[in-house]
């Protein structure tokens, strides 16, 4: 009889084989990373002059409303006549205000 030669598994080829591939895998995910890290940093030192030059300008401090800025609401009924302001021993202010529905009257 012939004696039939190792299989793969046998000879230990397919573990050296399977090794091989894995770290091809690896080396070209290495790879496409850095690619894109230097491809991000190229443009990225390409691109900021442009965006300086054309970056929108901050408004002065002038005491203007900004068109189109949003506006700031109170959802609490204050009653003008309802606040009071006082101030405690320490020199700390104190503000009363009154949030009743009912109609304020002066007597």
């Amino acid at each position: 009889m012939t004696k039939s030669a190792p299989t793969l598994t046998q000879s230990g080829l397919l573990a050296v084989l399977l090794q091989r591939q894995r770290y091809a895998v690896i080396q070209l995910a290495r790879r496409r990373a850095h690619r894109q890290h230097l491809r991000a940093a190229f443009w990225s030192a390409l691109i900021w002059p442009w965006r300086a030059l054309t970056a929108p300008a901050l408004h002065d401090d002038s005491a203007e409303p900004i068109v189109g800025a949003p506006r700031r609401h109170s959802f609490l009924r204050v009653a003008p006549s309802g606040t009071a302001v006082h101030f405690d021993a320490k020199g700390i202010q104190r503000v009363y205000r009154c949030y009743s529905s009912r109609p304020q009257t002066v007597g």
